[in-house]
Formats: C-alpha cells, structure tokens, sequence
C-alpha cells in the first residue's frame, strides 16, 4: 500500500535523500540535525534536484526574508545599502520605524524645539 502525497509524507520522502554535511557550509550531521531543503520551496516536488541538505543554520536563512535565495548574504535595506536586519530595513530605518511610523522620519532641531521630517534619499 502506497501513502497518499501529503506534505507530512512528503517530508519522510525528502529526509532519505539527506546527505551527510551541510551543502552550504559543510557542517557534518555529527555536529547536528541536518535538514533536507526544497529549492523551489514546493513541500510536495520531490525530485532530487530539487533537494538541498542544510544543517539548521543554513535552513533557516533560506526561509528568511533578509537573506537571499542561497542563503549566504545579507538583502541590503529597501532605503539604503546597508545590511538588513528584519522586514528588509537596517537598524537605523527599523528604530524609526518602530519610533515614528515611518523608517524615513527623522527628528531634526530648529529654533524653536524639535520637528518630524521625512526624508528624500538614503542615510
């Protein structure tokens, strides 16, 4: 009897085509769990050039947004060219962001106090 394609059997299905070391930084599955990626990010393609063997590390940047495709480099913020940290922006745009609403606000002194600008290009 043959199981029915499911994501669940599927994931059994991909875990025996797991190698031995991690295909991006040649971790060994001594040094820990090792997972099998889907390229195409489809649970249900099973073919075995659409798999990847990662450890947990390299698994994870795959599926992050601030990290390309292959999982080794940094996506540069959406507003400047400086490394991402999360939701595509750097430090500097996230804290204003988080502070002002908006990552290209910036407080700025006058005469008279402080005042809400929003920026034109990158910081």
């Amino acid at each position: 009897m043959r199981a029915v394609p499911s994501p669940m059997t599927s994931r059994v299905q991909s875990g025996k085509a797991a190698k031995g070391t991690c295909e991006a930084c040649g971790k060994a599955r001594s040094k820990g769990r090792l997972y099998v990626h889907h390229m195409d990010l489809d649970p249900m393609n099973n073919s075995p050039l659409n798999f990847m063997t990662l450890c947990g590390s390299c698994h994870r940047r795959c599926h992050s947004r601030n990290f390309t495709a292959n999982g080794t480099q940094r996506v540069n913020c959406v507003h400047c060219a400086r490394p991402s940290i999360k939701r595509g922006l750097c430090y500097t745009h996230l804290t204003r962001s988080a502070k002002y609403g908006d990552a290209l606000t910036t407080k700025v002194r006058v005469s008279s106090g402080w005042v809400l600008i929003r920026e034109t290009g990158g910081s």
